[in-house]
């Protein structure tokens, strides 16, 4: 158990998977890798170390961050730009290292290997996504709403969150996250789903993409809200309802 929840770290799992990218290619370059000179031996396993960076920033940030935020034309920019630096770099390589001249057909490959691996990326997300199980372990709406904790499933596997913890829960399309103290969760839910799970008035849904612990409240005005640190805009058809409940007492 403890060795597959440490193999199971997103940080061990790259470190595992970059050390395979680059021991395949090794085996491949061995040859060439003791004929070339100086930094021409490293450059090409540089490289690979920048492109599996650029994947992590992909996958991470643009496509978790921007893309299922609904924040789409920030995502085709920052991809844009990404491919944009990353070929002017091999561009580079090539060229002062290995004295290629025509480098177009090498960019192209690149583009295509790399625009095939970010499709297979985001197919298997939204897949797994919709092969997940239900959310949650459901008795009655009494028993869900009167429970101490959120019952939900995260990367195949049934967990429970206790509502305390709960900081507050952003809609990303068709999943939610879920933040905490101390781990933030991603699981398959709508946020109505959820609000219609969590106890009120302890729980506040602000917009269409936030719900908020209130025993989290810092600060509040009618347009904008600050709970554990972050501020939120509450949306216009939720202000009245927020501030309803604000002014209610637990």
């Amino acid at each position: 158990m403890l060795i597959s929840s440490f193999l199971n770290h997103i940080i061990i799992r790259n470190i595992l998977g970059l050390t395979a990218l680059l021991t395949v290619h090794f085996i491949a370059d061995q040859e060439n890798f003791f004929r070339r000179e100086g930094s021409n031996q490293w450059m090409p396993y540089l490289f690979l170390v920048m492109l599996y960076g650029g994947m992590i920033v992909h996958h991470r940030i643009l496509f978790d961050q921007f893309y299922l935020k609904q924040r789409r034309k920030i995502y085709w920019i920052g991809l844009l730009l990404a491919l944009a630096v990353s070929s002017v770099n091999m561009h580079y390589i090539l060229q002062k290292g290995f004295s290629v001249e025509n480098t177009l057909p090498k960019l192209i490959s690149f583009w295509v290997y790399v625009l095939t691996g970010l499709g297979v990326y985001v197919l298997f997300r939204y897949v797994r996504l919709d092969q997940q199980p239900s959310v949650f372990i459901q008795t009655s709406d009494s028993t869900s709403k009167s429970a101490d904790s959120f019952t939900c499933t995260v990367d195949s596997e049934t967990i429970t969150i206790s509502h305390a913890s709960i900081i507050y829960m952003e809609s990303m399309e068709n999943y939610v996250k879920i933040y905490t103290p101390s781990k933030t969760y991603v699981t398959r839910l709508t946020l109505k789903q959820a609000e219609e799970r969590l106890p009120k008035p302890y729980f506040i849904r602000i917009s269409r993409s936030h719900i908020i612990h209130r025993a989290y409240l810092k600060d509040h005005t009618p347009d904008n809200i600050k709970v554990g640190g972050e501020n939120f805009s509450i949306g216009k058809v939720y202000k009245r309802h927020v501030a309803e409940l604000l002014s209610s007492k637990l």
